[in-house]
């Protein structure tokens, strides 16, 4: 819940949003850290940390979206 917070405190802070992935992805909420690895990118499309990390969690998730990961793989 604390770093899902931060996105409220800065709405337009990538980082912000990778933290939220990060927690959602130790929770084994791997759709959802997807969903705020792409909200990252959408900020700091020039990063390739959320693209990174998008692919990770794709390799983590039980149903793995073919979308997520080509989206991933065309932006590294």
């Amino acid at each position: 819940r604390t770093a899902t917070s931060a996105i409220d405190l800065s709405p337009a802070d990538p980082k912000a949003y990778l933290k939220a992935a990060q927690a959602e992805a130790d929770l084994k909420n791997h759709a959802q850290a997807i969903r705020f690895c792409k909200r990252a990118a959408e900020f700091a499309p020039d990063e390739p940390v959320a693209y990174a990390n998008t692919l990770a969690y794709a390799e983590r998730a039980d149903d793995v979206r073919t979308d997520a990961v080509m989206w991933a793989a065309n932006n590294l």
